[in-house]
C-alpha cells in the first residue's frame, strides 16, 4: 500500500494566527483517525531542502475513500495520476507562488485529501491567510485555486460512478428496443414476418470497449482522475472525452492516460468546454453521458450541455457555490440561477430545486425537459443527475413543476405558489388535460400564525427530485459482494441512498425540528416522539437525507405547531415565551386544535436507522467539530470539567452584575 506524506511538524507551520492551536489539533486528530507507519519520506522543506523526518501514513481509510499518495504518483479507486505530470495543474508552480504559500506547499507537497480541508478551512477562517489566496486570485492564479478543491470530491466521483453503471444497462436496454423497432419497421415493408431481436446478456465489464457502448465527456477534466476511473471502473463504454482549456492539464491528461495504459477508451481534448458541447449538437453525434463539476456555479455551461446530451442521456452537475443558492447573496442567485434564494433551514433542498429548475430552464429552450434521478446535497456541494429527453409538448407542462416561495419572516413557515396547474378541463373526458394558471396567491397578507409579513423566493423545482425505482437500483448495486470493494466510499453511499428511498418525494422542502423548537421556545422533543405524533394523526412523515433532523410530512404547518405547543404545554415557562411581542410568545398565544398523541408509533423509527446504517456524514471521533478553543475537541477529559465550570454561567453573571450595580450606588463614606 502507498504512503502517504503528512504534514510536517515544523514549528511555524500554523503559527499564522489565533487558529493555529484548532489546525494543529486537526492535524493530530487526522493523524490518529489512521494507522501510521514508522517508515520516513523525503520531502521538500520550508528552505527548499530535503527532510527525512516528515510524517508517514499507511493509506487505511475508515469507512471512506481517500487519494493516496505514493513517491511518484497519486491513487484514487484504479487510476493514478503521475506527480511530476500533474503538479502544475493541481496547483501553481513554485515560483509563482507568493513567498508564504510557496512555503506551506512545498513543505507539504499536497500530500493529502486532507491537507486541502485545512486549507479551505484557513481560507474561510483566518484573516492572515486571506490575502495569500486572494492575492494569487488577482494574479491570474485562479485555475489553481479551483484544483485545490478538487480531490475533495471523491464522493462525487465514486457515486458518478455507480450512477453510470446502472445508467450503462439502460443504455443497451434503449439501443436493443431501437433495433426492434426498425427491424419490425422494415418487416412492415417487405411484407415479412415480425423480426425481433435478442435480448443480449448484459455482462458488462470495465476497460473494454463496446461499439455501442457509452460515450462520456467529462467537460473540465483537469488531469483527468475522474475519466481514468470511469475507463478503468464503468462498465459498457465506447469512448471518453476528457476536456480542459488549460495547456498544462492537456499534458498532464495525456501522461496520465498513457501511464494507466486506458488510451483506447480515452480521448484528450484541448477546448472550450462550451465549444466542445456545441460542436457535438445535431446533426453531430451526442454524448451519452455528460459530467459538469466546474469551480462555483456550472450555468455558464448549461447551455450547450443540454444540447448536447442525446435523448435519454445522463447530464451530472455538480454546484459549489452553496453561499449563493442557500440565501446569502439572492441577487447573485437570481442573475446565475434565474430564482430568487431564501435563508431559512431547509437551503440545502431548496438549492438543489434551484438547480434543477435552472437546468430544465435552459432544456425547455430546445423542446427538451429533464427527469431527476438522484439530487443529493452533501458535505459543501450539491450534485445532480438527470435523464434528458426530446418532447416540445412535455416541455410546456413544465410550468406546472415549478413553484414561488412564501417564507414568513417571523415562524419561517413555507408557502408554495405553483406558477400552473395540469388539470382536466372536460368532466366527461378525463382525459383532456391542460394547463391552466392559477387564480389568487396562495398567501394572504400576514401570516396567520404569527401575523408577519412574506419574503417571497423562486420559482424552484417542486416535482420529485429523485426516482424512486433507480435509487433502488442502486442500493441493489451496493448489496453485492464486491461493492465494498470496488466503492471506497460504499457505506456512506448505501445509508444515504436508504434515507433518500425512504423520503416522501411528493413533498418539497422540509422542516428542522431544533429550529422550530427555538422559534417556539420548548426544548426539542425526542425525534422518535416527533414522529410518533404525525403518524398517529393519520399524516405521512419521513426524514431527509441532507441533515439528521429535518422531517418531511404532508401535514399542514398548523398542526406542526399543535404538536410543538402540546409539547411545551407541561414544561417551564421561558424568558423567551415571556417576552411580548416574540414570536415564542405569539405562536403560543394560539389554542390548541388538533389531538396531540405522543405514543411511540410502531413505523416512527425507519427501516435504515435501525439497521443502523451510516445514513449521515460520520465523525471520526467524539467531540467532533468546531469548538471555543481547541481543546474542546482533545480526548482527555478535559471537555468534562469544561463542562462543569460552565453550569449556570448566566446566573452567575447576572448575580455578580447586580451585586456590582448595587455597590456602585452606595454612598461612599467619608
Amino acid at each position: 500500500m502507498p504512503n502517504v506524506i503528512w504534514f510536517k511538524n515544523s514549528p511555524g507551520s500554523w503559527s499564522c494566527c489565533r487558529w493555529s492551536k484548532t489546525f494543529a489539533v486537526l492535524q493530530k486528530i487526522f493523524q490518529s483517525h489512521y494507522r501510521c507507519s514508522g517508515s520516513g519520506s523525503a520531502t521538500a522543506s520550508m528552505d527548499g531542502n530535503k527532510s527525512n523526518d516528515a510524517n508517514t501514513l499507511d493509506m487505511k481509510p475508515v469507512g471512506q475513500e481517500i487519494i493516496s499518495v505514493s513517491e511518484g504518483t497519486i491513487k484514487e479507486g484504479k487510476a493514478e495520476i503521475l506527480k511530476e505530470s500533474s503538479k502544475h495543474v493541481f496547483y501553481n508552480p513554485v515560483q509563482e507562488f507568493n513567498r508564504d504559500l510557496r512555503h506551506v506547499l512545498i513543505e507539504l507537497e499536497l500530500s493529502s485529501v486532507h491537507f486541502y480541508f485545512i486549507l479551505c478551512l484557513r481560507f474561510l477562517c483566518c484573516p492572515t491567510c486571506q490575502p495569500y489566496f486572494l492575492n494569487m486570485l488577482i494574479s491570474k492564479n485562479k485555475a489553481y485555486i479551483v484544483r485545490l478543491f478538487g480531490l475533495l470530491f471523491t464522493f462525487i466521483i465514486t457515486c458518478s460512478i455507480l450512477v453510470l453503471s446502472i445508467h450503462a444497462q439502460d443504455h443497451f436496454n434503449q439501443k436493443r428496443i431501437k433495433k426492434e423497432k426498425e427491424l419490425k419497421r422494415n418487416a412492415s415493408k417487405t411484407d415479412e414476418s415480425t423480426a425481433t431481436v435478442d435480448e443480449p446478456k448484459l455482462d458488462l465489464r470495465p476497460g473494454e470497449t463496446y461499439e455501442d457502448g457509452m460515450v462520456i465527456l467529462e467537460a473540465l477534466a483537469a488531469t483527468g482522475l475522474r475519466s481514468i476511473r470511469y475507463a478503468k471502473e464503468v462498465p459498457g463504454v465506447k469512448r471518453i472525452v476528457a476536456n480542459d482549456l488549460s495547456p498544462s492539464a492537456v499534458e498532464s491528461l495525456k501522461a496520465n492516460i498513457a501511464f494507466n495504459k486506458v488510451e483506447h477508451l480515452v480521448s484528450p481534448s484541448h477546448n472550450d468546454a462550451s465549444m466542445v458541447m456545441y460542436q457535438n449538437r445535431p446533426p453531430s453525434p451526442r454524448f451519452d453521458v455528460v459530467d459538469l463539476d466546474p469551480y462555483g456555479c456550472p450555468s455558464q455551461f448549461l447551455d450547450g450541455a443540454v444540447q448536447a446530451v442525446a435523448s435519454d442521456g445522463l447530464l451530472m452537475v455538480t454546484c459549489t457555490d452553496m453561499a449563493v443558492l442557500a440565501g446569502n447573496s439572492p441577487e447573485t442567485c437570481y442573475s446565475k440561477y434565474g430564482a430568487i434564494s431564501l435563508r431559512n433551514p431547509c437551503c440545502y433542498e431548496m438549492a438543489l430545486r434551484i438547480a434543477l429548475q435552472c437546468i430544465e430552464s435552459h432544456a425547455n429552450r430546445y423542446g427538451r425537459y429533464i427527469t431527476p434521478l438522484l439530487s443529493v446535497s452533501a458535505d459543501f456541494y450539491i450534485r445532480m443527475f438527470v435523464r434528458i429527453n426530446s418532447s416540445p409538448s412535455i416541455c410546456k407542462r413544465s410550468i406546472n413543476k415549478l413553484s414561488m416561495v412564501y417564507q414568513c419572516v417571523g415562524c419561517e413557515t413555507l408557502t408554495l405558489q405553483p406558477l400552473g396547474e395540469y388539470k382536466n378541463i372536460n368532466p366527461n373526458n378525463p382525459n383532456q388535460m391542460k394547463t391552466v394558471l392559477p387564480h389568487v396567491p396562495s398567501v394572504s397578507e400576514n401570516c396567520p400564525h404569527c401575523d408577519m409579513r412574506y419574503h417571497v423566493g423562486g420559482p424552484i423545482w417542486n416535482a420529485p427530485i429523485h426516482d424512486k425505482a433507480f435509487v433502488t437500483r442502486l442500493l441493489d448495486a451496493l448489496s453485492e459482494e464486491e461493492a465494498v470493494e470496488k466503492f471506497g466510499t460504499c457505506k456512506r453511499l448505501e445509508g444515504m441512498l436508504s434515507v433518500v428511498e425512504e423520503e416522501l418525494d411528493d413533498i418539497p422542502l422540509y422542516y428542522k425540528l431544533d429550529r422550530l423548537s427555538s422559534l417556539m421556545g420548548v426544548s426539542t422533543m425526542p425525534v422518535l416522539t416527533f414522529s410518533s405524533a404525525f403518524l398517529n394523526a393519520g399524516y405521512r412523515l419521513s426524514q431527509s437525507h441532507v441533515k439528521p433532523s429535518c422531517f418531511k410530512t404532508d401535514a399542514p404547518q398548523s398542526f406542526v405547531w399543535d404538536i410543538l405547543r402540546a409539547w411545551g404545554k407541561d414544561k417551564p415557562v421561558t424568558e423567551k415565551q415571556l417576552k411580548e411581542g416574540s414570536i415564542s410568545s405569539k405562536l403560543l398565544s394560539k389554542p390548541i386544535s388538533s389531538t396531540i398523541d405522543f405514543t411511540i408509533h410502531p413505523d416512527a423509527n425507519p427501516d435504515s436507522r435501525q439497521k443502523r446504517k451510516c445514513r449521515y456524514q460520520i465523525n471520526p471521533i467524539k467531540f467532533w467539530g468546531p469548538g471555543i478553543r481547541s481543546i474542546a475537541n482533545l480526548q482527555d477529559g478535559s471537555i468534562q470539567e469544561k463542562q462543569r465550570r460552565n453550569q449556570g454561567k448566566r446566573k452567575r453573571k447576572q448575580s455578580e452584575g447586580v451585586e456590582r450595580e448595587d455597590d456602585s450606588k452606595r454612598i461612599p463614606s467619608e
